[in-house]
């Protein structure tokens, strides 16, 4: 990933979105490759001491990009219309009890979601397809005001829209800053979870994560 050192100078927020959204990848030794998005939240989830030291500069950046409140600078002012942004993913059946109705909980890193169903329904697919199958798959619907695209005192305060330079706006990413808390709205268990009928969770967004209680619980997984 080739950075200019102006971009670097111009702008904290846009040099963190620029790491966030890269595309390069660390080789491991079973050949395979991690992008930087993963190792960050691997450290945040695992509250990985030795990486978090070398990494916190570059998180905190992030997290600058996400949280929008006072006068920080805001790269995206984009807003999910529809008052729903999407999560494709899996979720093994032991973490399923965690998402009973009615909790309120935080997650340990950042929570990249899209704004189109679709994009997050092909994440779903490729985690189905990484694990042959064998980790059902599943579709998570966050609800945010709608009446935020058009009056922003209405937006959440640790949410921004990213721009992906590598891909335009494919992936349409909406990016919750680490410890977001949500609240689990309903809970649908697909009879047979793949990624064409996945489990589905609807969560309800936080307003501003300040004025909610510390000691929440933490998911598991996410």
């Amino acid at each position: 990933m080739a950075l200019r050192v102006d971009e670097m100078l111009e702008s904290v927020a846009g040099f963190a979105q620029r790491l966030w959204t890269s595309v390069s990848q660390l080789k491991l030794g079973d050949g395979n490759g991690v992008e930087l998005c993963y190792i960050i939240n691997q450290a945040l989830r695992e509250d990985n001491a030795e990486l978090l030291e070398h990494l916190s500069p570059v998180v905190r950046a992030i997290n600058q990009l996400c949280v929008v409140r006072g006068n920080r600078e805001v790269l995206g002012s984009q807003w999910p219309s529809s008052g729903k942004c999407f999560r494709g993913g899996s979720l093994p059946d032991e973490h399923k009890g965690f998402f009973a109705e009615g909790l309120k909980y935080r997650v340990p890193g950042f929570l990249a979601t899209s704004m189109s169903e679709q994009v997050a329904l092909s994440f779903a697919e490729r985690q189905f397809d990484l694990s042959e199958g064998s980790v059902p798959s599943v579709l998570w619907i966050i609800e945010v005001d709608a009446r935020g695209s058009s009056d922003p005192s209405r937006r959440c305060k640790q949410v921004n829209y990213v721009a992906h330079s590598n891909l335009g706006d494919q992936e349409q990413e909406f990016l919750f800053a680490p410890y977001s808390v949500f609240t689990v709205r309903q809970v649908e268990w697909s009879p047979r979870p793949t990624y064409v009928t996945p489990h589905r969770i609807v969560l309800a967004a936080a307003r501003d994560n300040l004025v909610e209680p510390e000691d929440l619980p933490v998911a598991p997984w996410f």
